[in-house]
């Protein structure tokens, strides 16, 4: 009896439609989200002038990057106020500024965390999140806080669950915080005029 020959065409019509990995998805729609967000930033500055902008001042730009850090969505986030900012100000102060008030933010997901009122315990990620947190607490907020991401707020509350001890959880928040900064704020002193221009001949 003749044996039926299966071929990886074959396979993959059974298989049905292929979807992207996770993390292909998950990074795809961050990068949607911080274009739009991009975007709205500067119809704003298009609309109200850079020197609006300006006047918020060292204060403004702080009290932005909080508000981005506790809010699940917020027009300004942390690094975008700081792409802008440094754009108008000196880049190093934007940085450190913006690192120190990303802080002050996420120290409410670590307050809520210590205290019990962890939602982030239904996520899918959370059993992974956590076994990370217990074996490598300090590197793994580092590195949330080092790159934009919408996971930072969950390392927060597990970091506060599991008692990591404040002044480590400051510690490593702050230094990823203020190194992401300086990168956007330094971007924003480079290259934000460039792109208000490009957006004036385009849409003015």
């Amino acid at each position: 009896m003749a044996k039926e020959v299966v071929t990886l065409e074959d396979v993959d019509k059974a298989a049905g439609p292929r979807r992207l990995p996770r993390w292909t998805r998950l990074y795809t729609s961050i990068a949607l989200v911080a274009g739009a967000l991009l975007i709205m930033a500067l119809a704003l500055l298009f609309g109200r002038g850079l020197s609006d902008f300006q006047s918020y001042g060292y204060f403004g730009i702080w009290l932005m990057a909080v508000i981005g850090a506790i809010a699940p969505v917020w027009v300004m986030p942390g690094w975008l106020a700081a792409f802008i900012g440094g754009g108008l100000l000196n880049p190093l102060l934007v940085g450190l500024v913006v690192g120190t008030g990303e802080l002050v933010g996420e120290l409410i997901g670590y307050m809520i965390g210590h205290g019990g009122q962890i939602a982030v315990e239904k996520l899918k990620f959370y059993p992974t999140l956590e076994r990370w947190m217990k074996r490598h607490g300090v590197i793994v907020m580092f590195l949330f806080s080092a790159v934009p991401n919408p996971a930072t707020k969950a390392a927060d509350a597990a970091a506060g669950a599991l008692r990591l001890p404040l002044w480590k959880f400051a510690a490593a928040v702050w230094t990823g915080k203020v190194l992401k900064s300086l990168a956007f704020a330094f971007a924003g002193y480079y290259g934000l005029t460039s792109i208000v221009d490009l957006f004036h001949r385009i849409f003015g």
